[in-house]
């Protein structure tokens, strides 16, 4: 597994299961689901100003865990795509379109 840290950064996890980490909540962050395969993480929490970790690009990986549950690629398309989530400030990209849950 990695952990988010701050930067802009590439991960590939390559074959096998990976998880990705995160260290706030998943409404913290908005995602780019464009590119098959690819999770593009951008951290959006203004309460944090001090704590900005960027950008990441996330390649093959399989698991995604924030400080309030962990999620595969589809859940976490799911999760982002949700109208049942209006509690949740995520914001995802696929084919070019912005969407707001």
């Amino acid at each position: 597994s990695i952990t988010v840290s701050k930067g802009t950064d590439t991960f590939d996890g390559g074959i096998g299961n990976d998880t990705a980490r995160f260290l706030e909540f998943v409404a913290n962050y908005t995602f780019d689901f464009s590119t098959p395969g690819t999770v593009v993480s951008t951290h959006s929490n203004p309460m944090n100003v001090g704590t900005n970790y960027g950008v990441d690009t996330w390649r093959n990986f399989e698991l995604f865990n924030f400080s309030d549950g962990t999620y595969n690629l589809a859940q976490l398309q799911a999760l982002a795509n949700s109208s049942n989530n209006n509690n949740l400030n995520i914001t995802f990209t696929h084919g070019g379109a912005n969407y707001n849950t």
